[in-house]
């Protein structure tokens, strides 16, 4: 019975160091995994060149051409990436030579992806012709005659000429509704950019075309959205790097304490090992009075076996100084008696 008793303790112990060490274990695969998970999206929302721009940007396209006059002799890149966490480079002024340039844009994503658009541009040299339908002339009638934002104040003040403003908002802004009329009725023009705005600073660009659309002109809005002072951006990223720390240090004390959890629960069993076989050799030299099925009488002899034979000791050490005192006594009579008897005579 009591053998049995201890294999079910022991099982028990077992089932619930195992569970302790898959919580554990789900935990720390918790705080490695679940709070790692990076994006993979190397996509971008919006590419192009400006001026002289480009039409027909598509996110899975990565390979664009345009020829721009001999006049033009810098040009300036623009691009966001459709996942806010993504990173952008390959961006901004870049100065052409005469014949072929590339500019190189990539997309990095959080998890380390790349993606490379690259835009091969074509400068025109010195009186070469510009009647190619590749060819993206600078129209100086082409663009906006109107340029409003719902709700917003645009910095500077709108000017046909001028082609990036910005806008400054204290809130989240989600989306923009603009509105933008061109200088020609018959062009078209296409916004991009102004939904799902992120907290942060956005791009919008409005791409103004002409109706064979050889020609664009591209006007940029960049939106601050929620912005925030340099020491709220430094307050920002001290605390993303304190967040890292800890997420470090949470993971190492979750691998010491399932290290010793697992070193714990073997010296348990080691050490239940022992106590058994302990138990084992202990139970060879003793009587198991429950397996001789001795009754209670007997047990309670065999309890108090010590103290009864050290009651009839001292009884019989009693009987024994009576008897020698006895004796001692009528010695010392017949010896009196013995002597007043001689005295007599």
């Amino acid at each position: 019975m009591l053998k049995n008793i201890k294999s079910v303790m022991n099982r028990t112990i077992i089932k619930k160091s195992i569970i302790i060490v898959l919580i554990i274990a789900i935990c720390f695969i918790f705080s490695t995994n679940v709070f790692a998970v990076e994006s993979n999206n190397t996509n971008l929302k919006i590419l192009g060149i400006t001026p002289n721009d480009f039409s027909g940007f598509k996110e899975n396209t990565t390979s664009y051409s345009v020829t721009v006059p001999n006049n033009v002799k810098q040009v300036k890149v623009y691009a966001t990436a459709k996942d806010s966490s993504a990173k952008v480079t390959g961006t901004g002024n870049i100065d052409l030579e005469e014949g072929k340039n590339k500019a190189e844009v990539v997309v990095t994503a959080k998890d380390g992806t790349t993606k490379t658009y690259t835009i091969n541009i074509k400068r025109l040299k010195d009186g070469e012709s510009a009647s190619s339908s590749n060819v993206t002339e600078a129209d100086e009638n082409l663009g906006l005659n109107k340029l409003e934002i719902e709700g917003c104040s645009i910095e500077p003040n709108f000017n046909k000429d001028v082609h990036q403003y910005t806008v400054t908002s204290e809130e989240t802004l989600k989306k923009l509704n603009i509105k933008a009329e061109a200088t020609d009725e018959d062009s078209s023009v296409k916004i991009k950019g102004n939904t799902s705005l992120i907290k942060g600073q956005n791009i919008v660009t409005i791409l103004v075309s002409d109706s064979n659309e050889k020609s664009v002109s591209t006007y940029q809005i960049y939106v601050n959205n929620n912005t925030v002072t340099p020491e709220q951006i430094s307050k920002q990223y001290e605390e993303a790097k304190l967040s890292q720390e800890i997420k470090k240090w949470i993971t190492i004390i979750i691998s010491v304490i399932i290290i010793i959890s697992l070193l714990s629960l073997k010296r348990v069993l080691k050490i239940r090992k022992k106590l058994k076989e302990n138990h084992t050799n202990n139970a060879k030299n003793h009587f198991n009075f429950d397996e001789l099925e001795i009754d209670d009488d007997d047990k309670k002899s065999y309890n108090y076996e010590d103290k009864e034979l050290s009651e009839n000791a001292r009884k019989i050490r009693d009987n024994y100084n009576r008897i020698n005192n006895r004796i001692e006594n009528e010695t010392k009579d017949r010896e009196r008696k013995s002597k007043h008897g001689r005295h007599s005579k």
